[in-house]
């Protein structure tokens, strides 16, 4: 068995379902919006309907989309970031005890994942996202604690989860 195990994951859609929305009707894609607005303001707002919404993008590529469509958002790279950031200040506002609910099957990986921990594997979990998901309810994530210090990789979009087994 291996004795150290880094995880790397996805919080939107891989952890957590916060594409459905909240109890306030905040979701992903309402949250992108919001963000989108704060950091372009009307223009903004207006661009990101124009451009059909998130559609499942990167952050990077609605960045893209929003330049081609003639909004000035500055450098593309830094923009996602900051549009990354404008989003979590929305959706960390929302999470609570009932939402977001994990996704399919992430419970039982989660509790593989305690498992391992008891049995002497040295594992550590990285979330994409500044999150602290020591906020989310121990109801539906119990294993889900952290040191508060997740890392926001601003450069690196990732929709499946990496293993580094060493």
């Amino acid at each position: 068995m291996p004795k150290r195990i880094r995880l790397v994951m996805d919080f939107d859609g891989t952890m957590a379902d916060t594409f459905q929305p909240s109890p306030n009707e905040i979701g992903v894609s309402e949250a992108y919006c919001l963000a989108v607005e704060a950091l372009f303001g009307e223009d903004g707002r207006g661009a990101f309907c124009a451009v059909g919404g998130l559609k499942n993008r990167a952050p990077i590529e609605l960045i893209d989309a929003l330049q081609k469509h003639g909004l000035t958002t500055g450098n593309l790279e830094d923009a996602a970031e900051k549009l990354v950031f404008a989003k979590m200040q929305v959706l960390l506002g929302e999470i609570g005890s009932v939402w977001p609910l994990p996704c399919e099957g992430y419970k039982e990986f989660n509790a593989k994942i305690f498992q391992l921990r008891q049995n002497g594997t040295d594992i550590h979990l990285g979330i994409l996202y500044p999150l602290d998901i020591r906020n989310l309810s121990n109801k539906h994530f119990p294993y889900g604690k952290s040191s508060g210090k997740s890392r926001f990789f601003g450069r690196m979009s990732l929709y499946l989860m990496i293993i580094c087994v060493t």
